[in-house]
């Protein structure tokens, strides 16, 4: 690597190219900021004749594969940016220069321009252009250098020139050349052999205008290829991920931690700040001690691409009409979620969890999202929940794993219960949360799955009108105590329906309201149904169609039906995985307690191989299949929990009569799935009492 400072006109004068690499970012400086404070500071070094130079950064080379001695070739690492804005800067000089027909005081001609700087004369085809970009914006930068730039073809390439060939008829052209003369910069040139111009890229772009995660990942797999790969593995792959994400790196970044995530089976989420140097690792684990290995390359960015498919398809909705497009669109509107859990169940498509069972998927991530937003549960932390329900599904039976899933989410994220939701359509004031409310009717609305026909023309309508100023046919209507009903019952599901006719229904009766041009009977949402069936409308009303509008709503966003066995094993899992690490607590007991307390366990551990033993926060639980008993110990005294289904056992063992029982214990964690507390001392009368008491519950157990 050699390096050397050097005017940034006499390093692209002569004979010579610079290509920008396929994987390079494309032209991003914006007119208005980068490209006026280039002209500013040209314009200063150019009228002040104190200043010597100016100096604008650096510019990163590297030799190309197929340079020759009569036409060097640079691949540009890293400064394309300033490279590519100075000779738009110049290309814009000469153009108007030559709609003048004139030159500059120093005999600047639009030729000189032309020859020196922007192209090379004696070569033909690509070669004559002193720059190579890549794709579209190569196009633009032709139809700059060649002068015939197009209004019809919008680029930031087009904007950069105007800016300046408008800005130019202002200036002094003799003071801004001399300005131009006056840029420095650092000339890095690299050695093929020697250098690892990623590496050097990374160090570089450290500072200053930060890239995007976008541009840091893609420069890290093809950088280091020879040009030949670089071109095939860009186009085969890459820019076809790109094209997933147009102007949305935000999504690629989600993307790409998504991914990371589930390859890793995190559930604590990557930071955003680390997902460049987190995917560098993960790419060397992927590819192995060889970096140029193409194969392997290849076969990671295939990976990546059907995963980016897969994600965009998600979040930002590139496969319109489908039956999974509608779900997905359905999931957008109620919370951005990462794709990690979709990524997860499109891995494991296989014959026995294919299509179907897969919008069945949707749908129950779908009923989770609605209920909870409904019951105003927590929202936030979606992404761990999300990534840890990734880790549940298992390649055998994807579907139950994830219905299996969500009804193990811990306390503060799980899955409402249809007393709970019924509870929140009935009680809770849904139009005050607007977008959740057009959920619930739309959602209720197309119960068959299908989207809502022209749904953007569709807004919320109230039946009886919210204006508190009712006209007089609503208050003979509902009677004396009009007021006290449309405070009570107005914004409550009943009384709420979908129009494209809002402004139309206005305050109008009920009657005119169903069968107006365009009222409820015309229409015919199945909404209302019940409402076409009605002469009046009351608070009676209201409370009977919320009553069949929140049956519907359960319907449609169900809770997942899960097989008794396999939901205990499942729990019965979780727990062990909770379990793991933790001991038994024995500094709390007195000595005699910590006796019984061996003992009891003892025996309870004889009374087969199947039963499992998992030590809680502050007790032991013991199952078979599932929970038959808790031991919850103190200083003086030893808890025991059954399970309720045997607490009622028809043959008592003798001394049963002189256990204590308790309704509460602190420190128990199955006391919710427990019937009667049954208290033991030290007192050895009652140990075989108890024991013969849990002998039962085993037994039963099973």
């Amino acid at each position: 690597m050699t390096g050397t400072t050097q005017h940034l006109l006499k390093l692209i004068n002569g004979d010579s190219q610079f290509v920008i690499p396929v994987f390079q970012r494309d032209y991003s400086w914006v007119p208005d900021d980068h490209g006026a404070r280039l002209l500013r500071d040209v314009r200063r070094a150019g009228s002040r004749t104190t200043v010597r130079s100016h100096f604008v950064g650096s510019i990163v080379c590297m030799e190309a594969d197929d340079a020759t001695p009569g036409l060097p070739k640079w691949i540009v690492i890293d400064g394309q940016q300033r490279l590519t804005t100075l000779l738009i800067l110049l290309a814009a000089m000469r153009d108007l220069l030559r709609a003048l027909g004139t030159e500059t005081k120093r005999g600047i001609t639009a030729d000189k321009i032309d020859g020196r700087y922007l192209k090379n004369r004696d070569e033909s085809g690509e070669q004559q252009y002193r720059m190579l970009l890549r794709r579209d914006d190569q196009s633009a930068l032709r139809e700059v250098l060649k002068s015939r730039v197009s209004d019809h073809r919008p680029s930031r390439i087009a904007d950069a020139y105007y800016h300046f060939r408008d800005n130019l008829k202002e200036e002094d052209l003799d003071q801004v050349f001399a300005g131009i003369e006056k840029l420095v910069v650092v000339y890095v040139r690299l050695d093929r052999d020697k250098d690892d111009p990623q590496l050097i890229f990374e160090s570089l772009n450290a500072t200053g205008r930060a890239l995007s995660q976008f541009d840091l990942i893609r420069n890290h797999i093809l950088l280091r290829l020879d040009e030949a790969t670089q071109k095939e593995l860009y186009e085969q792959y890459w820019y076809r991920i790109e094209k997933l994400f147009p102007e949305r790196e935000d999504v690629f970044d989600d993307f790409v931690r998504d991914y990371l995530d589930l390859k890793a089976a995190n559930v604590i989420r990557t930071k955003t700040p680390d997902i460049y140097r987190t995917f560098c690792d993960f790419w060397q684990d992927q590819i192995g001690q060889s970096i140029l290995d193409h194969t392997r390359v290849e076969a990671g960015l295939e990976d990546m691409l059907r995963h980016a498919r897969h994600y965009a398809e998600f979040r930002i909705g590139t496969d319109a009409g489908s039956a999974r497009d509608y779900r997905y669109r359905r999931i957008r509107q109620i919370s951005v979620l990462p794709g990690i859990l979709v990524m997860r169940l499109l891995d494991r498509r296989s014959d026995a969890f294919g299509e179907d069972s897969y919008l069945h998927a949707l749908d129950a991530i779908e009923s989770f999202l609605v209920r909870r937003a409904v019951c105003r549960w927590p929202s936030n932390s979606y992404d761990k929940v999300f990534a840890s329900l990734a880790g549940r599904i298992g390649r055998s039976d994807p579907l139950t794993d994830l219905r299996t899933g969500l009804r193990l989410n811990p306390a503060g994220y799980s899955f409402p219960s249809n007393t709970d939701f019924e509870r929140a359509l009935r009680e809770e004031n849904l139009y005050s949360r607007k977008r959740v409310c057009r959920w619930v009717l739309e959602g209720i609305e197309t119960q068959d799955k299908k989207a809502l026909p022209d749904a953007g023309k569709y807004s919320i309508e109230h039946i009886l009108p919210q204006n508190r100023r009712l006209r007089p046919e609503w208050r003979a209507m509902l009677g004396p105590e009009w007021q006290e009903i449309q405070e009570e019952h107005v914004h409550r599901l009943g009384n709420l329906t979908l129009t494209a006719y809002n402004s139309e229904y206005s305050d109008r009766p009920f009657s005119e309201k169903k069968t107006m041009k365009n009222g409820f009977i015309e229409v015919g949402l199945s909404l209302n149904s019940f409402v076409n069936r009605q002469e009046r409308w009351t608070a009676t009303e209201v409370v009977h169609r919320t009553e069949e509008l929140a049956g519907r709503a359960i319907s449609n966003w169900p809770t997942p039906v899960i097989d008794d066995a396999i939901l205990k094993q499942a729990q019965l899992e979780e727990r062990k995985k909770q379990a793991a690490g933790r001991t038994i607590d024995k500094d709390s007991m007195s000595q005699g307690i910590r006796e019984l307390f061996d003992h009891v366990r003892s025996s309870v551990l004889k009374l087969g191989d199947d039963i499992v033993e998992i030590p809680e926060p502050n007790s032991v639980s013991y199952h078979r299949g599932g929970y038959f008993l808790e031991i919850v110990p103190q200083k003086s005294r030893l808890h025991l929990l059954l399970a309720p289904e045997f607490d009622e056992i028809r043959e008592r063992p003798a001394g049963t009569e002189n256990l204590r029982s308790r309704t509460y214990v602190a420190g128990s964690r199955y006391k919710a799935d427990s019937g009667t507390i049954y208290s033991v001392t030290e007192k050895t009368e009652t140990i075989q009492a108890a024991l013969g008491l849990i002998e039962q519950a085993y037994r039963s157990a099973e």
